[in-house]
């Protein structure tokens, strides 16, 4: 009876262990550079030229003339 008490709060803690490790692993939104951030920082150079066009277009707009 005692080894099956064992077995039964072994396996909870081990159950229990798993629970908790996949949240500590989580990835926060910040590239930090522990992860594989290579595509996150494509993304944010993407978005930077994205809105130096915009930037750069509304320029040219405010600049013609309006009837």
């Amino acid at each position: 009876m005692k080894n099956y008490k064992k077995i039964l709060i072994t396996g909870l803690l081990t159950i229990l262990l798993f629970n908790i490790s996949k949240k500590t692993f989580a990835h926060c939104e910040i590239p930090c550079g522990i992860y594989e951030d290579t595509i996150r920082i494509e993304l944010i150079k993407e978005h930077i030229i994205t809105i130096e066009k915009s930037m750069k277009m509304i320029h040219e707009l405010s600049q013609e003339d309006t009837p």
